[in-house]
């Protein structure tokens, strides 16, 4: 992940172990298994939700919820979170201070973004 600063930052999943190198979840959340009795893997389970955390010391963890990977909240160690849902940013402090972004297109199939900005202070 690449931060506002320019600084990146490697995300592994957590709370699952990999295994042999891979993990149980793919990027949708969907849970595979392998039984012994199937030549290929068997869907069990999605996750309502993934979370990738930071290993370098930045403490950051990146929530998504599977399938939309257009849903998902970025938490920093100061209390800062980043919640992005369908296009909408918010970003808030640990006060309660917040901004959100909208950004959208003007016209379909331009490379003219426009972003309008709200904000409150607690």
């Amino acid at each position: 992940m690449q931060f506002p600063d320019g600084s990146t930052h490697d995300l592994l999943l957590g709370g699952d172990a990999p295994q042999d190198g891979y993990y149980s979840f793919d990027p949708t959340g969907m849970n595979y298994s392998c039984p012994t009795s199937a030549t290929t893997p068997v869907q069990t389970t999605r996750a309502t939700f993934l979370d990738f955390e930071t290993v370098d010391g930045t403490f950051a963890r990146a929530r998504v919820y599977p399938p939309d990977a257009d849903h998902w909240t970025l938490t920093f160690a100061d209390g800062r979170k980043v919640d992005n849902v369908n296009g909408v940013q918010t970003v808030s402090d640990r006060n309660g201070n917040w901004y959100s972004v909208t950004t959208s297109c003007i016209q379909q199939g331009t490379d003219a973004p426009v972003s309008r900005t709200r904000s409150g202070i607690a």
